[in-house]
């Protein structure tokens, strides 16, 4: 009761809105189009390497592993044009500004090699290219792409070793379409900057029209810095000329700025910004001025109280929609002095359906690498991003401002959808050694969970020994097919929900290091110590009716048939696609 309640959460207002309102610009779909054709090949000059030369280089840069494998220098080239494909519709939708510091960027770079390889030709002298290689690289954090580019250590390559005229034409193009989009993008200034009016539209009526009494506050944020500059650069000045009111922002770096004359430092800024929760009476009496509007990058998504806001405003969508929910939880904090408070959601103007389909279109042009595995094949790489999974998260973004139990978990395009997984497997390697040696048909018993959804029944892990059969062409772990069905024969998790399926297994198994005695004993004792398993065949046959529709009887039951689970190597009877691989019972 001293603390005082929560608040309540309006349902989120969702802005679809344009570029802009000149009819001579192109939209959307043409831009996402004009990126789906770019090579990028600045970014992956060891495709251009002559055969004769590529040892030497693969020598010096493929790191080998303990297995006996190597990471390719080709392979974590191919990652970073990937990255910057991303980055470049991340930019997009969050501000024409980011877009064309971007390209800018890169058309700067562009020439640079072009000048480079021109200089090579006319002075027949040695030089080399440098670029930068891709390591350790947070995908949910996007400062590294405000910096230049500078990822980490540089990789040389000389030009006598290159096919130039290649390269060299590659980059061309790539310059021709920046070019020709740099040249839309700059018709686009502020004035007919469609989100940008909108923007202040709507801090406008929330300031005509507080939804608490009195309360003008506002905080906007937005993934790149640039952004953020752009915004103040025009908010500010119209909402103290407008409105009286004082501004900031906050980016987490020495390029923090106010209205107002106050130290530039984070805490000072946010503690004028948010006084009562940050008690600015007792830390700081002395200082003067109060700060309205707070435009932020994710430097102040976690740990800040600022619940004397009662308006958020995601100027762009986080690919990691766990950022939104973390992001809202700066103003939806218990003691807020607010009966009520908003979130607004900025989107492209497109149908979720379009919006989805454009950035498959762009990001299927290159596989992203499992920069996790050690070169060999792995059964978790990653050929698509799980769209679907991310389409259904989008959508509740729209309709509910969501709780982090509410959200599944934060899948994001660019966090390689099952790249959790892949380092779970990476650990347990290195700890307890390679798999290859472990016999199929290895199963456990663990216990359900009602309130999250893992009702009593089994998980099968399948393997379609013919590898060129993808049954719709849906399975991302093929050709390994997970399904989870309850005891009556139902779904719970159909074969294309890979990353789901992958959740619940991880939540019913990871951290248990010994078999449940009260579990394990009835399972033997109700299958005879797994020579009666009747009730596993009917689940399992109804698991691979999922997968496939298949109308003759087959018989299932030899994959149980005496003999424990080396019988479980056999291929199913009838159905030649699939092998049992392994399996897990959840039992009450």
């Amino acid at each position: 009761k001293e603390i005082g309640p929560f608040p309540e959460r309006l349902k989120p207002i969702s802005l679809n809105c344009d570029l802009t309102k000149r009819h001579d610009v192109i939209g959307y779909n043409d831009i996402f189009k004009e990126l789906s054709r770019l090579s990028l090949a600045l970014y992956a000059p060891l495709n251009y390497i002559l055969p004769s030369r590529l040892k030497f280089y693969e020598k010096i840069y493929d790191t080998v592993v303990r297995s006996g494998g190597s990471l390719k220098q080709m392979d974590r080239e191919r990652s970073l044009q990937v990255l910057m494909r991303i980055n470049l519709l991340k930019r997009l939708e969050s501000s024409v500004h980011a877009f064309r510091l971007t390209m800018t960027k890169m058309l700067a770079k562009i020439d640079h090699a072009v000048d480079l390889i021109d200089g090579f030709e006319k002075q027949a002298m040695t030089a080399t290219f440098e670029h930068t290689e891709l390591s350790d690289v947070n995908l949910d954090d996007d400062d590294w792409l405000d910096e230049e580019y500078s990822i980490s250590g540089n990789i040389k390559v000389n030009l006598s070793d290159m096919d130039r005229i290649a390269w060299r034409e590659s980059l061309e193009r790539d310059k021709a379409i920046f070019s020709g989009l740099l040249w839309e993008m700059e018709k686009i200034t502020p004035d007919h900057d469609e989100k940008l009016n909108t923007l202040k539209e709507t801090i406008a009526q929330k300031i005509s029209q507080p939804i608490n009494e009195g309360n003008r506050k506002i905080l906007i944020f937005t993934a790149f810095a640039d952004t953020a500059a752009y915004l103040y650069e025009h908010i500010a000045p119209y909402v103290r000329d407008k409105f009286n009111i004082e501004s900031a922002k906050v980016v987490g770096t020495d390029q923090n700025k106010t209205t107002i004359k106050i130290d530039k430092n984070l805490h000072t800024i946010l503690t004028c910004f948010a006084p009562r929760a940050k008690e600015k009476h007792l830390t700081m009496p002395n200082l003067a001025g109060e700060i309205d509007i707070l435009i932020a990058t994710d430097c102040v998504s976690e740990g800040q109280n600022m619940q004397d806001c009662d308006y958020l405003i995601n100027y762009d969508i986080h690919w990691n929609p766990v950022r939104i929910v973390q992001r809202f939880g700066r103003i939806d904090r218990i003691g807020s002095p607010n009966k009520v408070i908003q979130l607004v959601n900025f989107w492209p103007n497109l149908s979720l359906d379009e919006y989805i389909n454009l950035k498959e279109r762009v990001e299927n042009r290159m596989i992203i690498v499992d920069m996790t595995a050690t070169g060999e094949d792995n059964v978790l790489s990653n050929q698509s991003s799980d769209l679907e999974y991310r389409k259904e998260q989008l959508k509740k973004l729209q309709e509910e401002s969501v709780d982090f139990d509410e959200l599944n978990t934060g899948v994001s395009i660019t966090d390689l959808g099952l790249n959790d997984f892949r380092m779970d497997l990476v650990k347990y390697v290195q700890e307890h050694g390679n798999l290859d040696n472990v016999p199929p048909g290895l199963h456990t018993v663990v216990p359900s969970r009602l309130s999250r959804n893992t009702p009593p029944g089994v998980i099968y892990i399948l393997r379609n020994i013919n590898s060129e059969v993808n049954v719709d062409n849906q399975n991302r772990l093929h050709p390994y097919y997970l399904v989870y069905m309850d005891n009556i024969g139902q779904v719970v998790s159909q074969h294309p929900d890979a990353k789901k399926t992958l959740d619940l297994m991880r939540m019913l198994c990871k951290g248990r290091k010994d078999p449940e005695k009260s579990l394990y004993e009835p399972f033997n004792e109700e299958t005879n110590d797994g020579r009666k398993m009747d009730h596993y065949s009917f689940l399992l046959e109804q698991a691979i009716r999922s997968i496939i529709d298949v109308k003759e009887e087959s018989d299932i039951d030899s994959l149980f048939s005496a003999g424990g689970t080396t019988a479980l190597l056999d291929t199913v009877k009838g159905l030649e696609d699939f092998e049992l691989v392994s399996f897990i019972v959840v039992r009450d």
